[in-house]
């Protein structure tokens, strides 16, 4: 959409990335010629350098797998991921995660690929190993909640950094850590106290109602 037709980041994540102050390294397995010279690495490492401009705390390295696989080793142990050619690493400290090329991009049902999601791989990539604590989203289960086809939503969630899990709010407490609570298509009410109703207090720790309403 630029007038150089090349792809860009949209000034909102810059202004997100602005705010990470801890250093990030971004690591390619191929060299930067392979990179240039391949379609669909092309747009992956050129983004990247974008960022590299951007900002004095992201830093970009090339490591050729083939030459060096021991730095490689600790990356594919500790994660499980297979590693290529077309792999990329971010990481932050002690953090890491490991992409395929595919996850730069989107794809339709059929498999064919028709469009580039290089910004919000980065900037879901980069906040993961960034950030201190991992905030939690909730799914809330015990209501006949549509949980299968909230599928989506909560690859969404995790993929942007959160601990996904599900809370049955009448047995449990919801954790300091949360940000997101969702209620995915319920088919019965929540329990909440009634008026008149007795051992208030006892029950306070069942009222799902006013543990959402004090969220």
């Amino acid at each position: 959409m630029t007038k150089e037709a090349v792809f860009t980041f949209s000034e909102s994540s810059l202004e997100y990335l602005g705010d990470i102050t801890s250093d990030v390294n971004i690591y390619f397995a191929s060299d930067p010629d392979v990179l240039m010279a391949d379609e669909d690495m092309r747009y992956v490492y050129n983004s990247a350098k974008d960022l590299e401009t951007e900002f004095s705390n992201i830093h970009v390295e090339c490591r050729n797998y083939v030459k060096n696989p021991d730095f490689f080793r600790k990356y594919q142990s500790t994660k499980g991921t297979a590693i290529d050619g077309k792999s990329v690493i971010i990481e932050s400290g002690t953090e890491s995660i490991v992409y395929g090329y595919r996850a730069f991009f989107t794809y339709n049902e059929e498999g064919t690929r028709w469009g580039y999601n290089g910004e919000y791989r980065y900037v879901a990539g980069i906040m993961q190993v960034t950030q201190a604590e991992t905030p939690i989203a909730y799914f809330t289960t015990g209501h006949s909640e549509d949980i299968t086809n909230a599928n989506a939503l909560a690859n969404l969630l995790y993929d942007c950094g959160f601990d996904v899990r599900q809370i049955d709010l009448k047995k449990e407490e919801i954790d300091d850590d949360a940000r997101i609570i969702v209620i995915f298509n319920p088919k019965y009410d929540f329990y909440g106290i009634g008026e008149g109703e007795e051992d208030a207090d006892v029950k306070e720790s069942t009222n799902e109602i006013k543990k959402l309403d004090d969220f």
